[in-house]
């Protein structure tokens, strides 16, 4: 029986090997004013097949700021997913690293939802390899 000094593992995401010539391109973008998860930055990386891919490194850029998450960390949603929580009044840039080119733009300023609450966007980006840009 685990006493308590036992370490648990915590869950990592398997790295897809993705080929080092695939750029991924963005090809859907919403922004949505909600209440139910506001004020995130929600991106999937799909492969061709539209299967989630894990273990992919993104980068937020914000007011001389970065921070780098990775996919697959919440399954529950997708194996290709991944988010990042926004403060208000920011622009931000996303970056698939390695992958993509940046996508910028994406501010945080509030917005008013259909029952009148206030409260910061949520952005969700969609990458796949090739496809059209939105």
């Amino acid at each position: 029986t685990p006493g308590p000094t036992t370490v648990r593992p915590t869950r990592t995401p398997t790295p897809e090997l993705i080929p080092a010539d695939t750029r991924m391109n963005l090809t859907s973008l919403e922004q949505e004013c909600r209440e139910d998860f506001p004020g995130h930055i929600e991106v999937y990386v799909f492969a061709l097949d539209d299967s989630g891919i894990p273990g992919v490194r993104i980068e937020v850029d914000w007011a001389g700021e970065k921070e780098v998450f990775v996919t697959g960390m919440k399954p529950e949603f997708s194996i290709g997913y991944a988010d990042f929580e926004m403060a208000e009044n920011r622009t931000y840039a996303v970056t698939l690293i390695g992958l993509s080119e940046p996508v910028v733009g994406l501010q945080s300023r509030p917005c008013r939802t259909d029952s009148g609450k206030i409260v910061l966007p949520s952005f969700e980006l969609v990458f796949q390899p090739g496809g059209d840009q939105p």
